[in-house]
């Protein structure tokens, strides 16, 4: 399946990476969502998602149920892309621990599946109370205004970076130096406001920079 192989091109980041199908279900964890999560991929991959994180706000309300609203957001109001999140969700171990959560989607109407990227949530993170997301909504306006302040190379950039190639390959591609490469990365990253490459490639897919339903990542 194209979708999946470009989540394994994705992988690659080294990033904690799951996806699920419009069932719900796993279609893809990542060897780095094994070490974070204590979850074997051949233990969850099948099963609903909300069955092995059983996810929880900030609040210790529940947020992973059956057709959560982060499903219905994704998949139904594309206009209206999912901010990241702070959950504590379940490990293989037993124990709850906190995460960041950011989704997107990837795939076309017939063949469409959510991409969620986690990490362990740093200590010095803000609670998402309600006046944090006032101030993330602000921000969020802000770094759509920041995607048209790329320079056309550092767009060309991103969109190589969406489609799995590494730094060398992307010098060979536009015909620039890694080091060149790399300066734009940065570059790529401050503008919005990113830390990690794999975050800005899940803006560059959110945006609509690359479909997902068309990329097709080289070897």
């Amino acid at each position: 399946m194209k979708l999946l192989d470009t989540l394994k091109r994705l992988e690659i980041s080294g990033e904690s990476v799951f996806a699920i199908d419009k069932d719900e279900r796993i279609v893809f964890w990542s060897r780095a969502c094994e070490q974070l999560l204590r979850f074997r991929a051949r233990d969850v991959l099948g099963r609903r998602c909300h069955e092995i994180l059983a996810g929880r706000d900030v609040h210790g309300n529940i947020h992973c149920y059956p057709n959560c609203a982060i499903q219905y957001q994704t998949r139904c109001l594309p206009e209206e892309p999912v901010r990241e999140l702070r959950l504590a969700v379940r490990s293989g171990s037993g124990q709850m621990i906190d995460i960041d959560l950011n989704s997107f989607v990837l795939g076309d109407q017939v063949e469409k599946i959510v991409v969620h990227v986690i990490r362990e949530a740093s200590s010095n993170a803000i609670p998402l109370d309600a006046s944090v997301r006032e101030r993330m909504t602000r921000a969020r306006n802000d770094r759509d205004d920041m995607i048209e302040e790329l320079t056309t190379r550092e767009r060309e950039v991103l969109q190589h970076l969406a489609l799995g190639l590494s730094t060398a390959r992307i010098a060979e591609s536009l015909g620039i130096s890694p080091v060149t490469v790399r300066n734009h990365i940065q570059k790529v990253l401050e503008k919005l406001g990113v830390h990690t490459k794999m975050a800005a490639v899940a803006y560059a897919y959110r945006t609509g920079m690359v479909p997902g339903e068309e990329s097709e990542v080289a070897s």
